[in-house]
């Protein structure tokens, strides 16, 4: 029934349950639709072609498994709220993540199957920097492909650190170091070792040999 004040369901005791529908009903809401409590589903929920899932400034958790089939684009986790993803995540098209904020992708299984795959922030973009001991794998398939980490752009550094364990380079073909400037290889303690099984070449092209 309709009324010029509107229409109220079980507003008058407190605590008082409400239930719309059978188990089998389809319940259809004309418009739009405001809850300000909590929202408990417990089944799919199906976005319609050409609309928007909107999640407020607020904390959004997922606890379970993430599954996004489509083109997902997140435009901005907002710098008051945080997006927080503890189950699987598995992304199957094209992810496009940008955001003036920090990014941070730590622990947990995030598996990202496209053709494309874009993070970009104005800010720090951080993989692995909490304190966690789990390896951080790039590239580690079985399918041969070109690694590219930096660019020869200006002023971009390239900064490698390592503890006591050191840093392992290995490869089955040749290794190449090009540099345009003046360069060193230093220790601070302990020898340098130079070992070729067919011999070891040094020339220079200019200076002294010293």
């Amino acid at each position: 029934t309709d009324t010029s004040t509107g229409i109220t369901i079980g507003t008058t005791t407190s605590g008082v349950p409400v239930t719309i529908g059978h188990t089998t009903s389809q319940v259809t809401v004309a418009d739009n639709l405001t809850v300000t409590g909590t929202t408990t589903l417990y089944d799919n929920v199906s976005v319609a072609t050409g609309k928007t899932l909107t999640v407020g400034s607020g904390a959004t958790t997922l606890g379970g498994t993430l599954a996004v089939t489509g083109y997902t684009t997140l435009t901005t986790v907002a710098a008051s709220g945080t997006m927080d993803v503890s189950g699987a995540t598995v992304l199957d098209g094209t992810l496009t993540v940008n955001t003036n904020g920090v990014v941070d992708i730590n622990s947990g299984a995030f598996t990202v199957d496209g053709s494309t795959v874009g993070i970009n922030g104005t800010s720090t973009i951080s993989i692995g920097n909490d304190t966690n001991t789990g390896a951080i794998n790039v590239g580690t398939g079985a399918s041969a492909r070109t690694i590219t980490v930096g660019n020869a752009t200006g002023t971009t550094k390239l900064d490698m650190n390592a503890g006591t364990d050191g840093i392992e380079l290995d490869t089955t073909g040749s290794v190449s170091i090009d540099a345009v400037g003046a360069s060193n290889f230093t220790t601070t303690a302990g020898a340098i070792t130079v070992q070729g099984a067919a011999g070891v070449l040094v020339n220079s092209t200019g200076g002294k040999m010293r």
